[in-house]
């Protein structure tokens, strides 16, 4: 993995990228105005008080390769706005995963992936973390059983 993948520990609006990427991934700031806390650095690190969707989407697009994609998770609830916003920034979606705590609840989260060339049409998929039983599914298992650890 070191000759395939570059993390940076460094505030991506004033970090200086040392080239162009083919694939950027991001878990940014979920939150806009809600569920706030007394502690500022965890609002700076949990909320887009600092870092917004908009400003992020700049920051992917001046780092791409031409041909580059790039992942990013948000909450289910945001997915649309920065759609919107990514498809007015030139990017189409390539793939969505929808993630949902069980099969009774609403997804809460949203994994999608972006590219600049032209895309045939999609279906979302689905992705449960826990059954009716309360275990995990083997969909998830089989996703992240070389990530987590409970498994």
């Amino acid at each position: 993995w070191n000759a395939c993948v570059k993390t940076f520990h460094a505030d991506a609006i004033t970090f200086e990228f040392p080239t162009r990427y083919d694939f950027i991934i991001s878990n940014p700031p979920f939150y806009e105005n809600e569920l706030k806390s007394p502690n500022d650095k965890k609002n700076a690190a949990m909320h887009d008080t600092s870092l917004t969707l908009a400003a992020l989407l700049s920051i992917i697009s001046d780092n791409l390769t031409p041909s580059g994609s790039f992942g990013i998770l948000l909450p289910y609830y945001r997915k649309d706005y920065f759609k919107n916003i990514a498809m007015q920034a030139g990017f189409g979606v390539i793939e969505e995963l929808e993630v949902k705590q069980t099969p009774h609840h609403a997804p809460f989260r949203s994994i999608l992936h972006f590219g600049k060339s032209k895309f045939a049409e999609y279906t979302p998929k689905e992705l449960t973390i826990k059954g009716d039983s309360n275990d995990y599914t083997p969909e998830f298992i089989t996703l992240l059983k070389d990530y987590y650890l409970a498994f």
